[in-house]
């Protein structure tokens, strides 16, 4: 039930003053005694983002027969290298069609790539962890060689720490993970894990007044937040490793979001590589970049970012021919 609140929930606290339309369809999400929530295969849903009247996108989202997002490609010669794409919406393509999103736009630039997208909304490295974990994906990817990216917004530290704007409104079943002698455990989800922290947090979450000012529990992230989060990240690399050894792992900080650099130094100290991004011509004007209050990035600016992702994999990716 919590996975199909998200999208109401995302789009009331921004502005309770504008008038939202829209969200992710319900249709979309299924249940998942492993990861929470997942999303349905073989499903094609019409999905809208209306402010004031304003029809912000229209889109269409397409699954395949594992649930992952459709990733279209032009031809299927010469696809010899996989391309897995771990993340949230940023990495599904909220507000753009199947072939606008970031893993197609990147196979685009580098036609050598098979992109397979296993971005879920609302999810972060947790998910990507849970996914790694319990399926094998060499039975589910053709290529033996490639790369995996995984693409880190800011917001996912919410999610990661359990806040209260998550855990108590739609985000009590994701997986929660902790250190337990520097070893990456399994917790269950939130709502099992913490059932009076998760409780006190839906009773924090209906008062008005903490959406109206934006509040959260924890209210400020910490060093140790970060670090942990980068070890969450290190797991990620790890288990995709062992599923495809001697194959590249990267975090995509997306660009333009101030915030997603501060994990920077923790990946850096631990040895998690950051595809390293140019950042200059990218438009400065934040509507140019992103959907006005969506705050998803429009086709446009995916198409821009994948350019200079697929400059950056050539210098980085180590099997780049």
């Amino acid at each position: 039930m919590e996975i199909y609140l998200y999208g109401a929930e995302r789009l009331w606290v921004r502005n309770h003053s504008a008038r939202y339309e829209g969200g992710y369809p319900a249709e979309l999400f299924a249940p998942d005694p492993v990861l929470g929530a997942r999303l349905k295969a073989n499903r094609c849903v019409q999905s809208q983002f209306i402010l004031n009247g304003e029809v912000l996108f229209d889109a269409t989202y397409c699954t395949d027969s594992l649930g992952r997002r459709v990733s279209p490609v032009d031809t299927e010669r010469g696809r010899d290298f996989h391309a897995l794409f771990f993340g949230d919406s940023f990495t599904f393509g909220e507000g753009v069609n199947d072939q606008e999103t970031l893993p197609v736009q990147i196979s685009k630039c580098l036609p050598n790539l098979r992109p397979y997208n296993y971005g879920v909304p609302g999810r972060d490295p947790g998910y990507a962890l849970t996914i790694l974990r319990n399926r094998n994906l060499r039975d589910e990817i053709g290529e033996e060689k490639g790369f995996a990216l995984f693409t880190f917004i800011d917001c996912q530290m919410e999610r990661i720490m359990g806040s209260m704007r998550v855990v108590g409104a739609w985000g009590g079943n994701l997986p929660c993970y902790a250190l337990q002698d520097d070893q990456v455990v399994r917790l269950g989800f939130f709502e099992s894990a913490y059932p009076w922290r998760c409780r006190l947090y839906r009773t924090f979450n209906k008062n008005r007044v903490l959406h109206f000012i934006r509040n959260d529990i924890p209210y400020v992230r910490r060093e140790k937040h970060y670090r942990f989060a980068a070890r969450l990240l290190q797991a990620v690399q790890e288990e995709y490793q062992h599923q495809f050894p001697g194959n590249d792992f990267f975090v995509l900080l997306y660009p333009r979001l101030l915030n997603s650099q501060a994990i920077s130094p923790f990946l850096n100290e631990i040895g998690v590589p950051c595809l390293e991004i140019d950042e200059k011509g990218l438009p400065d004007s934040f509507k140019a970049c992103f959907f006005e209050e969506d705050k998803h990035p429009v086709p446009a600016m995916h198409a821009l970012v994948a350019e200079r992702c697929a400059d950056a994999l050539k210098k980085q990716w180590s099997a780049y021919p």
